[in-house]
């Protein structure tokens, strides 16, 4: 259930509960200051969206979602900007603040997550695109580039390149290495007709 409403300027919204239950067999880390332990959980929140009038220079989305998490508590704060800088090219990118607290055993963390898009539609048959992700809490930096080609009708080809940065390696023992996964990949899509 949810409830959603579109402006005639274009602006639009949805507001929607959620509820989650989970069996936890195992007990998990969700960072070095907080953890989920064995047992079974049942937790809700509510989700919200706001969508900027599209078509425009500048369009973004803002997010929140707040409610319990497990046997504690979570606000999620967002927005997702979108640029389209001329026809071709589109910048985009999101900033998430994600408030996380477990008062029972005094556990609580906070964790920062900023992302970048970019694509750029070189053809019909060209485009590409990229994703630097980072995560405040790991230092990490994900990029993930994509390129995509489109010899005919049904048929793609894409070639991506997927990287993960250990970006603060000072002081850390053993030291890490400076990626922590690394992979090239060719990846064929074909429509079959019938």
């Amino acid at each position: 259930p949810g409830w959603e409403f579109l402006t005639k300027s274009g602006w639009s919204a949805t507001i929607s509960p959620k509820l989650f239950y989970e069996d936890v067999s195992q007990a998990f880390e969700l960072t070095d200051e907080a953890e989920v332990p064995v047992g079974s959980y049942t937790f809700a929140g509510l989700s919200g969206r706001i969508h900027t009038p599209g078509g425009n220079y500048l369009s973004g989305v803002f997010l929140v979602d707040a409610g319990s998490f497990y046997d504690g508590y979570r606000i999620s704060l967002g927005y997702m900007p979108q640029w389209t800088i001329v026809p071709d090219l589109e910048l985009s990118g999101m900033l998430q603040w994600n408030q996380v607290w477990f008062p029972v055993r005094d556990q609580k963390f906070l964790a920062l997550l900023g992302q970048i898009r970019i694509l750029a539609t070189l053809s019909t048959k060209f485009s590409v695109s990229a994703l630097f992700q980072y995560e405040a809490e790991e230092d990490s930096m994900v990029t993930n580039v994509r390129l995509r080609f489109n010899p005919v009708e049904g048929t793609d080809v894409y070639l991506v390149y997927n990287d993960g940065l250990n970006v603060d390696r000072s002081g850390k023992i053993p030291l890490p290495p400076l990626t922590s996964a690394r992979a090239l990949l060719l990846k064929i899509n074909y429509t079959f007709n019938f």
